[in-house]
């Protein structure tokens, strides 16, 4: 495991460097910011240290995490590169600054309290060389701790952790809005249909979301919905 700290790697931005999607390389890094107690981080973490081969690198941002959760990290495993930030970042600033420093060819984030399904990243890469398209998303399976309650859901609007997108066309757009507080990914969304990137959905659960007290209003499906009408009228409306 490799340990860095946010001044070493805030000056290695590469945003806004033109599209040059390859498809030869098939290698995902895996992007999960962590703040606060995260109690189900163990679980995150596990799902993506259970991933095919095609995950080559986890980068974990302990955000203006609780420093304990160190110990949850197995500092044997190569692939993990853990980046410490002491006062806490918003989401969007925390994922640019893990995205900025893969190098896999694919990027996806993930939430400190959701967990991947075994091989939906061999598989969504799978679908991106059939398909020859740059971005791909695939089903959730919702898990109510509150109820114990759970369902599947494919929704028109992806979600983190569902996406697998190529990471120079993450790089080309900017990466997250860092002046959202909420909704940043629904916004990522919408600048690439905007930019018409070519994206595909896969046919099967690629995520596990869990809904807890602490998330359950930015994780509710029917508030991402309403996120994406405000965020897609306020890009229609700054570009006219």
């Amino acid at each position: 495991m490799q340990c860095l700290y946010h001044l070493e790697v805030s000056g290695k931005l590469k945003f806004g460097t033109n599209v040059n999607v390859s498809l030869n390389s098939a290698s995902v890094a895996v992007i999960i910011p962590v703040s606060g107690s995260s109690n189900l981080f163990r679980k995150s973490l596990e799902s993506v240290l259970n991933e095919t081969d095609e995950v080559e690198e986890i980068i974990i941002i302990l955000n203006g995490a609780d420093s304990s959760l160190k110990r949850l990290i197995p500092v044997t495993q190569n692939k993990i590169q853990l980046i410490e930030i002491e006062s806490a970042l918003g989401a969007s600033q925390a994922r640019n600054i893990g995205a900025s420093i893969a190098e896999s060819q694919f990027l996806r984030f993930l939430d400190a309290d959701d967990q991947l399904i075994r091989g939906s990243s061999q598989e969504m890469i799978k679908l991106i060389k059939k398909k020859e398209s740059e971005v791909v998303f695939g089903k959730i399976r919702v898990n109510d701790i509150r109820t114990g309650s759970s369902r599947e859901t494919a929704t028109a609007v992806p979600a983190v952790g569902s996406t697998l997108l190529h990471r120079s066309i993450f790089e080309h757009l900017g990466g997250f809005d860092t002046s959202l507080k909420m909704g940043e990914f629904i916004d990522l969304f919408v600048r690439i249909r905007k930019n018409g990137f070519t994206e595909r959905k896969l046919d099967s659960v690629v995520l596990e979301r869990n809904l807890h007290d602490e998330n359950y209003s930015n994780k509710n499906l029917k508030t991402e919905s309403i996120h994406y009408l405000r965020i897609l009228r306020n890009r229609l409306n700054s570009e006219k």
